[in-house]
């Protein structure tokens, strides 16, 4: 997924799904970058996926 396209999420709270439609996290973005960006998920974790790798990002309460 393109870094702009991730950046109107950040610090908002999402649900992000990989390309492998398996994968989810539900968390709030902290960071995004050319290549990764970091979510911190609802257990406190934080979890760097690469932007390659996102399907899809939608909000979630």
């Amino acid at each position: 997924m393109n870094q702009n396209d991730i950046e109107k999420y950040v610090n908002k709270q999402v649900r992000l799904y990989q390309k492998d439609d398996k994968t989810f996290w539900t968390g709030i973005i902290k960071d995004v970058n050319p290549l990764a960006t970091t979510i911190k998920d609802k257990f406190g974790r934080l979890v760097t996926v690469e932007n390659a790798e996102i399907k899809t990002i939608s909000e979630w309460s």
